[in-house]
């Protein structure tokens, strides 16, 4: 199977969005205090909007590509997932007292500063008075389900970014299922699939609240263009089309922000057509200038090492950001806001890749390894000749 090394690229930058984005609040810089591009770094939500189309997208292709039963599937996603997210998950839970600490004494130093929308004091003594709950919901990565008025700040506890690791396993389980649909000879199941979703949509807005929308019905708009990318990919694979489809995926981007009015949500839809009409293009070896340079942008040996770990990267640099933020507040108090914001990039960024690299060696690594060993001793109920005559139904033709 053909491995689409440049989403590794893009995969890298997003983690780094997310890390500044962090680094800034954790800093005492808002949305509101910013402009320009500071501003929408500080708008880390996008890129994990993009990260989630990306894998609707991903998911398609390897079921499309790997040819597996449901068990496999869900078992080797599983394995790829829960190791690191569990392991950080419980150092979360002391760590949050460091980060408490961090809180008290950075409004000390900088009482003008203002930090996140005010409630992580009460956040994490919530996450604390239900300690026992959270282990509970994160133990099957469910977390992301419960809605404020049952639990509240559930989807957060102890491990910030990990509100969305729950959010992908909801749609592991279901990927599967909408894949095969889409599978199926015809243009209606397609079309079943597009209902389904807008369905889905409107009921994710009907449900109570969930904090950081991390139920999937929430979400779902996002994993479906991922997965109607795909789709569209590998028609463009097989068709003849000698043109360049970058500048007309950005041009349709485009025409989308600017008919909604400038909505700023819509920008990760609009990076992401943007980056798939640069991924169909590289995939023909067009020798467009833009194509060149965006195949060193998000192909360079930097960026694919950063991609291979940005699992750990955006999982763990949150965890590094209490630490070393501690430090700072001790040994540093005289420091400015701004000189504190860009020390604490600076050495956030440098560990968080030493931390991610050892973390990808040690924990996910070994887990897919786990994973695979049990998927291949896993032995499915149907016939291999049945298994691979349901699983080479194509996908149709758009």
């Amino acid at each position: 199977m053909k491995r689409l090394l440049h989403i590794e690229g893009l995969r890298a930058y997003l983690a780094f969005w997310v890390v500044f984005d962090h680094v800034l609040g954790s800093s005492g810089y808002s949305v509101q205090m910013l402009s320009g591009i500071p501003r929408l770094v500080r708008q880390g939500w996008f890129a994990v909007d993009i990260f989630i189309i990306i894998s609707g997208f991903v998911i398609f292709y390897l079921l499309d590509h790997k040819h597996e039963s449901y068990r496999r599937f869900i078992t080797r996603r599983f394995f790829r997932l829960w190791p690191l997210f569990f392991l950080l998950f419980l150092i979360g839970i002391p760590t949050s007292l460091l980060s408490l600490a961090n809180l008290n004494g950075f409004s000390e130093i900088y009482p003008s500063a203002f930090i996140g929308d005010g409630s992580a004091i009460d956040q994490i003594g919530s996450w604390w008075n239900n300690v026992f709950l959270h282990i509970g919901l994160h133990l099957p990565m469910m977390h992301g389900v419960v809605p404020d008025a049952v639990l509240p700040y559930a989807p957060s506890a102890f491990l910030g970014p990990a509100w969305s690791i729950s959010l992908e396993w909801q749609f592991y389980l279901l990927a599967p299922l909408v894949f095969a649909m889409a599978a199926t000879r015809g243009r209606y199941p397609i079309a079943l699939i597009c209902a389904e979703t807008v369905a889905l949509f409107l009921i994710g807005r009907k449900l109570p609240d969930v904090q950081f929308g991390a139920f999937l019905p929430m979400h779902i708009e996002f994993f479906f263009l991922g997965c109607l990318s795909y789709l569209v990919f590998k028609w463009l694979q097989t068709a003849t089309i000698s043109i360049s489809v970058t500048p007309i995926a950005s041009a349709i981007g485009i025409f989308i922000f600017f008919t909604c009015g400038k909505n700023y949500n819509i920008l990760p839809i609009v990076f992401w057509l943007v980056f798939f009409g640069l991924l169909v293009d590289l995939q023909k070896e067009s020798r467009e200038f833009y194509v060149k340079i965006g195949g060193w942008l998000f192909g360079n040996k930097i960026a694919l090492y950063l991609g291979k770990i940005s699992y750990s990267i955006y999982l763990s640099h949150a965890l590094v950001i209490v630490f070393c933020q501690f430090v700072l507040i001790r040994f540093f108090p005289e420091l400015t806001q701004k000189a504190h914001l860009f020390v604490l990039a600076g050495i956030v960024s440098l560990i968080t890749i030493g931390v991610s690299h050892i973390l990808f060696v040690s924990i996910e690594s070994p887990g897919m390894k786990i994973g695979e060993i049990i998927v291949n001793s896993l032995k499915d109920r149907k016939s291999n000749k049945a298994v691979q005559a349901t699983a080479t139904s194509a996908v149709p033709d758009l």
